[in-house]
């Protein structure tokens, strides 16, 4: 068995579903979690200047999170078992991955930095001024794809924004903090949604009536990415799936595999 080290912050975010197939195969890895601090000092030693990274045997180093996965998966058996059903496998998980791509773009200053340690923060701020503003960004309307006034809700957005209190982003330190931006990646977040988890709802439904999994009788990284993907989501906006109930469903089939609910169970819980 090959050794495996993978290479992380301190964060679920893009690495979660590595550690998922690691646990889902019961196969040991050294998880190398290091501090935000320590970036600017770790981050030559990796490629591309960029984590997570996957090391084989202190010999092949592989970045990229969805490159990972998919290697994991094949490794593990978690992949398709022919071409087609791989290629399925593949779409699914590109889906959820736009989703995780939008979500993590709303934590980031103008300059794409994650603001790891403003993430409480800028919930609270999201909480307080975009869930409740007369229904420009709420839940209901993305479950019924009321959508079509994208004009008129970007204006009365960049109305808001522009009222927002001056202390909401005081403390922000030396990151580069947009308030119009962060209106544009919220209702972008919520198009991304909308858009991609009506076609994953009947994806699913097109294996075994969307009772199992996306391969039907059979878990797959694309299940566990659902799982991955919506967490985050999911914690901020606990009725997001409300109009999905076969992908609400799923995501607690994965959540009850033994090996896969023992790791769940034993994490770490981080804020992203």
């Amino acid at each position: 068995m090959p050794s495996y080290t993978l290479h992380y912050f301190k964060l679920r975010g893009r690495a979660e579903v590595c550690r998922m197939l690691f646990a889902a195969a019961g196969v040991s890895f050294n998880d190398r979690r290091i501090d935000y601090s320590e970036w600017n000092n770790y981050r030559s030693k990796m490629p591309c200047n960029m984590m997570p990274m996957l090391e084989i045997d202190n010999r092949y180093e592989i970045p990229q999170s969805m490159a990972i996965c998919r290697y994991l998966a094949r490794e593990f058996g978690f992949h398709g078992r022919n071409n087609i059903d791989m290629a399925r496998v593949d779409y699914i998980m590109d889906c959820f991955y736009e989703i995780m791509e939008d979500y993590m773009r709303m934590y980031q200053d103008s300059n794409g930095r994650m603001m790891f340690d403003r993430i409480s923060d800028m919930r609270s701020m999201y909480h307080q001024k975009f869930e409740n503003m007369g229904g420009v960004m709420s839940s209901s309307r993305m479950n019924q794809g009321m959508f079509s006034g994208m004009q008129s809700s970007m204006s009365s957005m960049s109305s808001m924004s522009s009222g927002m209190d001056s202390s909401m982003s005081s403390g922000f330190g030396n990151y580069s903090f947009n308030e119009d931006s962060m209106c544009e990646r919220r209702q972008r977040f919520r198009n991304t949604c909308q858009r991609i988890l009506p076609f994953m709802e009947k994806t699913l439904e097109m294996r075994q009536s969307g009772n199992r999994f996306f391969m039907g009788d059979y878990l797959t990284v694309c299940d566990m990415m659902c799982f991955c993907v919506l967490e985050n989501p999911l914690r901020e906006e606990l009725s997001l799936l409300n109009s999905y109930p076969k992908l609400r469903a799923l995501r607690d089939r994965v959540a009850s595999h033994s090996k896969i609910s023992n790791y769940i169970r034993q994490r770490t819980m981080t804020d992203f």
